[in-house]
């Protein structure tokens, strides 16, 4: 089994997706591991907000017969940034999911997400079913509806954010040092569990060390989908869907939608740990652990695997 990954690109719709990809794929005893490979899950990741494909490093591994390729999404970790006119809106990310798909070969798909990842692969998922064979979703489902702002409000605030973070530039960091651990206040994670994924969102420049991704991320939605309008992809979404749920994470501290629990469809599970429970050490044995489980009682296996 690959504990390593290999570094992939994958180029889509103009821009060059940085990746990583872990064969967990084992063979027969006394054969060649991949040339008598047993049929392998083709899983797509994708990660939360200013996180990368780092996050799933620790995760990744332990997904037992998986072709596992987590790419950093868009103007994220190894990216590109998209065009300047450009948005990131969580809908923005769903063409590409179908176009890397096809351009690994992939003509059906388990997607994993985590947060605002969970999210992109949720809408994917209820819009375009007959790409995708399960859902897992890590501490996230539905994208945030709109609830202060009413929907000119809110593209109101989108236009002004775009003026403002196009003169923002990036506060460079004097040290590596400095850069991860403010970074680590959002996350909650030890040092030793971030370091590696918040290092590949990192430039060394001549004045310090500064943030690769796009400045835009932090930016306001144009449009928010509403309450019932979410409740909507919820009552459609017809897949077999994992969702695991951290003790300490955001889903806690959220209502869940009415029809998440009225969906025969979502299997829904509370694991201890906090939003990145996915990566902390204490916990991705489990995360990992719950998720084969979950897989082989559902009938989503995909094709040989080729080499």
């Amino acid at each position: 089994m690959q504990v390593a990954p290999s570094s992939i690109r994958i180029q889509v719709n103009g821009l060059s997706y940085a990746a990583q990809r872990w064969e967990n794929v084992s063979g027969q005893q006394g054969e060649n591991e991949f040339t008598h490979a047993k049929k392998v899950r083709k899983v797509l990741c994708l990660h939360g907000w200013l996180d990368n494909s780092e996050s799933f490093a620790r995760l990744a591994p332990q997904l037992k017969d998986c072709d596992v390729v987590a790419i950093d999404m868009a103007g994220h970790g190894k990216t590109s940034h998209r065009a300047a006119h450009a948005s990131y809106d969580i809908y923005d990310d769903l063409e590409d999911i179908g176009d890397i798909a096809d351009e690994l070969g992939w003509d059906q798909f388990t997607l994993l997400g985590h947060s605002r990842g969970a999210g992109i692969a949720f809408l994917y998922a209820s819009v375009m079913p007959e790409r995708v064979k399960s859902l897992v979703l890590l501490d996230g489902i539905v994208p945030p509806p709109w609830l202060n702002k009413n929907v000119v409000e809110q593209l109101r605030a989108y236009i002004l954010d775009r003026q403002r973070l196009r003169a923002k530039g990036s506060r460079p960091y004097a040290t590596l040092d400095e850069a991860i651990e403010r970074r680590l206040q959002s996350t909650k994670l030890t040092v030793d569990e971030g370091r590696a994924m918040i290092e590949r969102d990192l430039i060394k420049t001549d004045d310090g060390f500064v943030w690769s991704h796009d400045n835009r991320l932090h930016g306001s939605s144009a449009v928010r989908f509403s309450s019932a309008e979410l409740d909507v992809f919820l009552s459609l979404l017809k897949l077999p869907t994992l969702l695991l749920a951290a003790l300490d994470g955001q889903l806690k501290k959220h209502t869940l939608p009415e029809n998440l629990t009225k969906n025969a469809y979502i299997e829904m599970y509370w694991h201890a740990g906090k939003h990145h429970f996915h990566m902390e050490r204490a916990q991705v044995a489990g995360v990992a652990q719950k998720i084969n489980h979950w897989w082989a009682s559902v009938p989503t296996v995909d094709a040989q695997f080729s080499c």
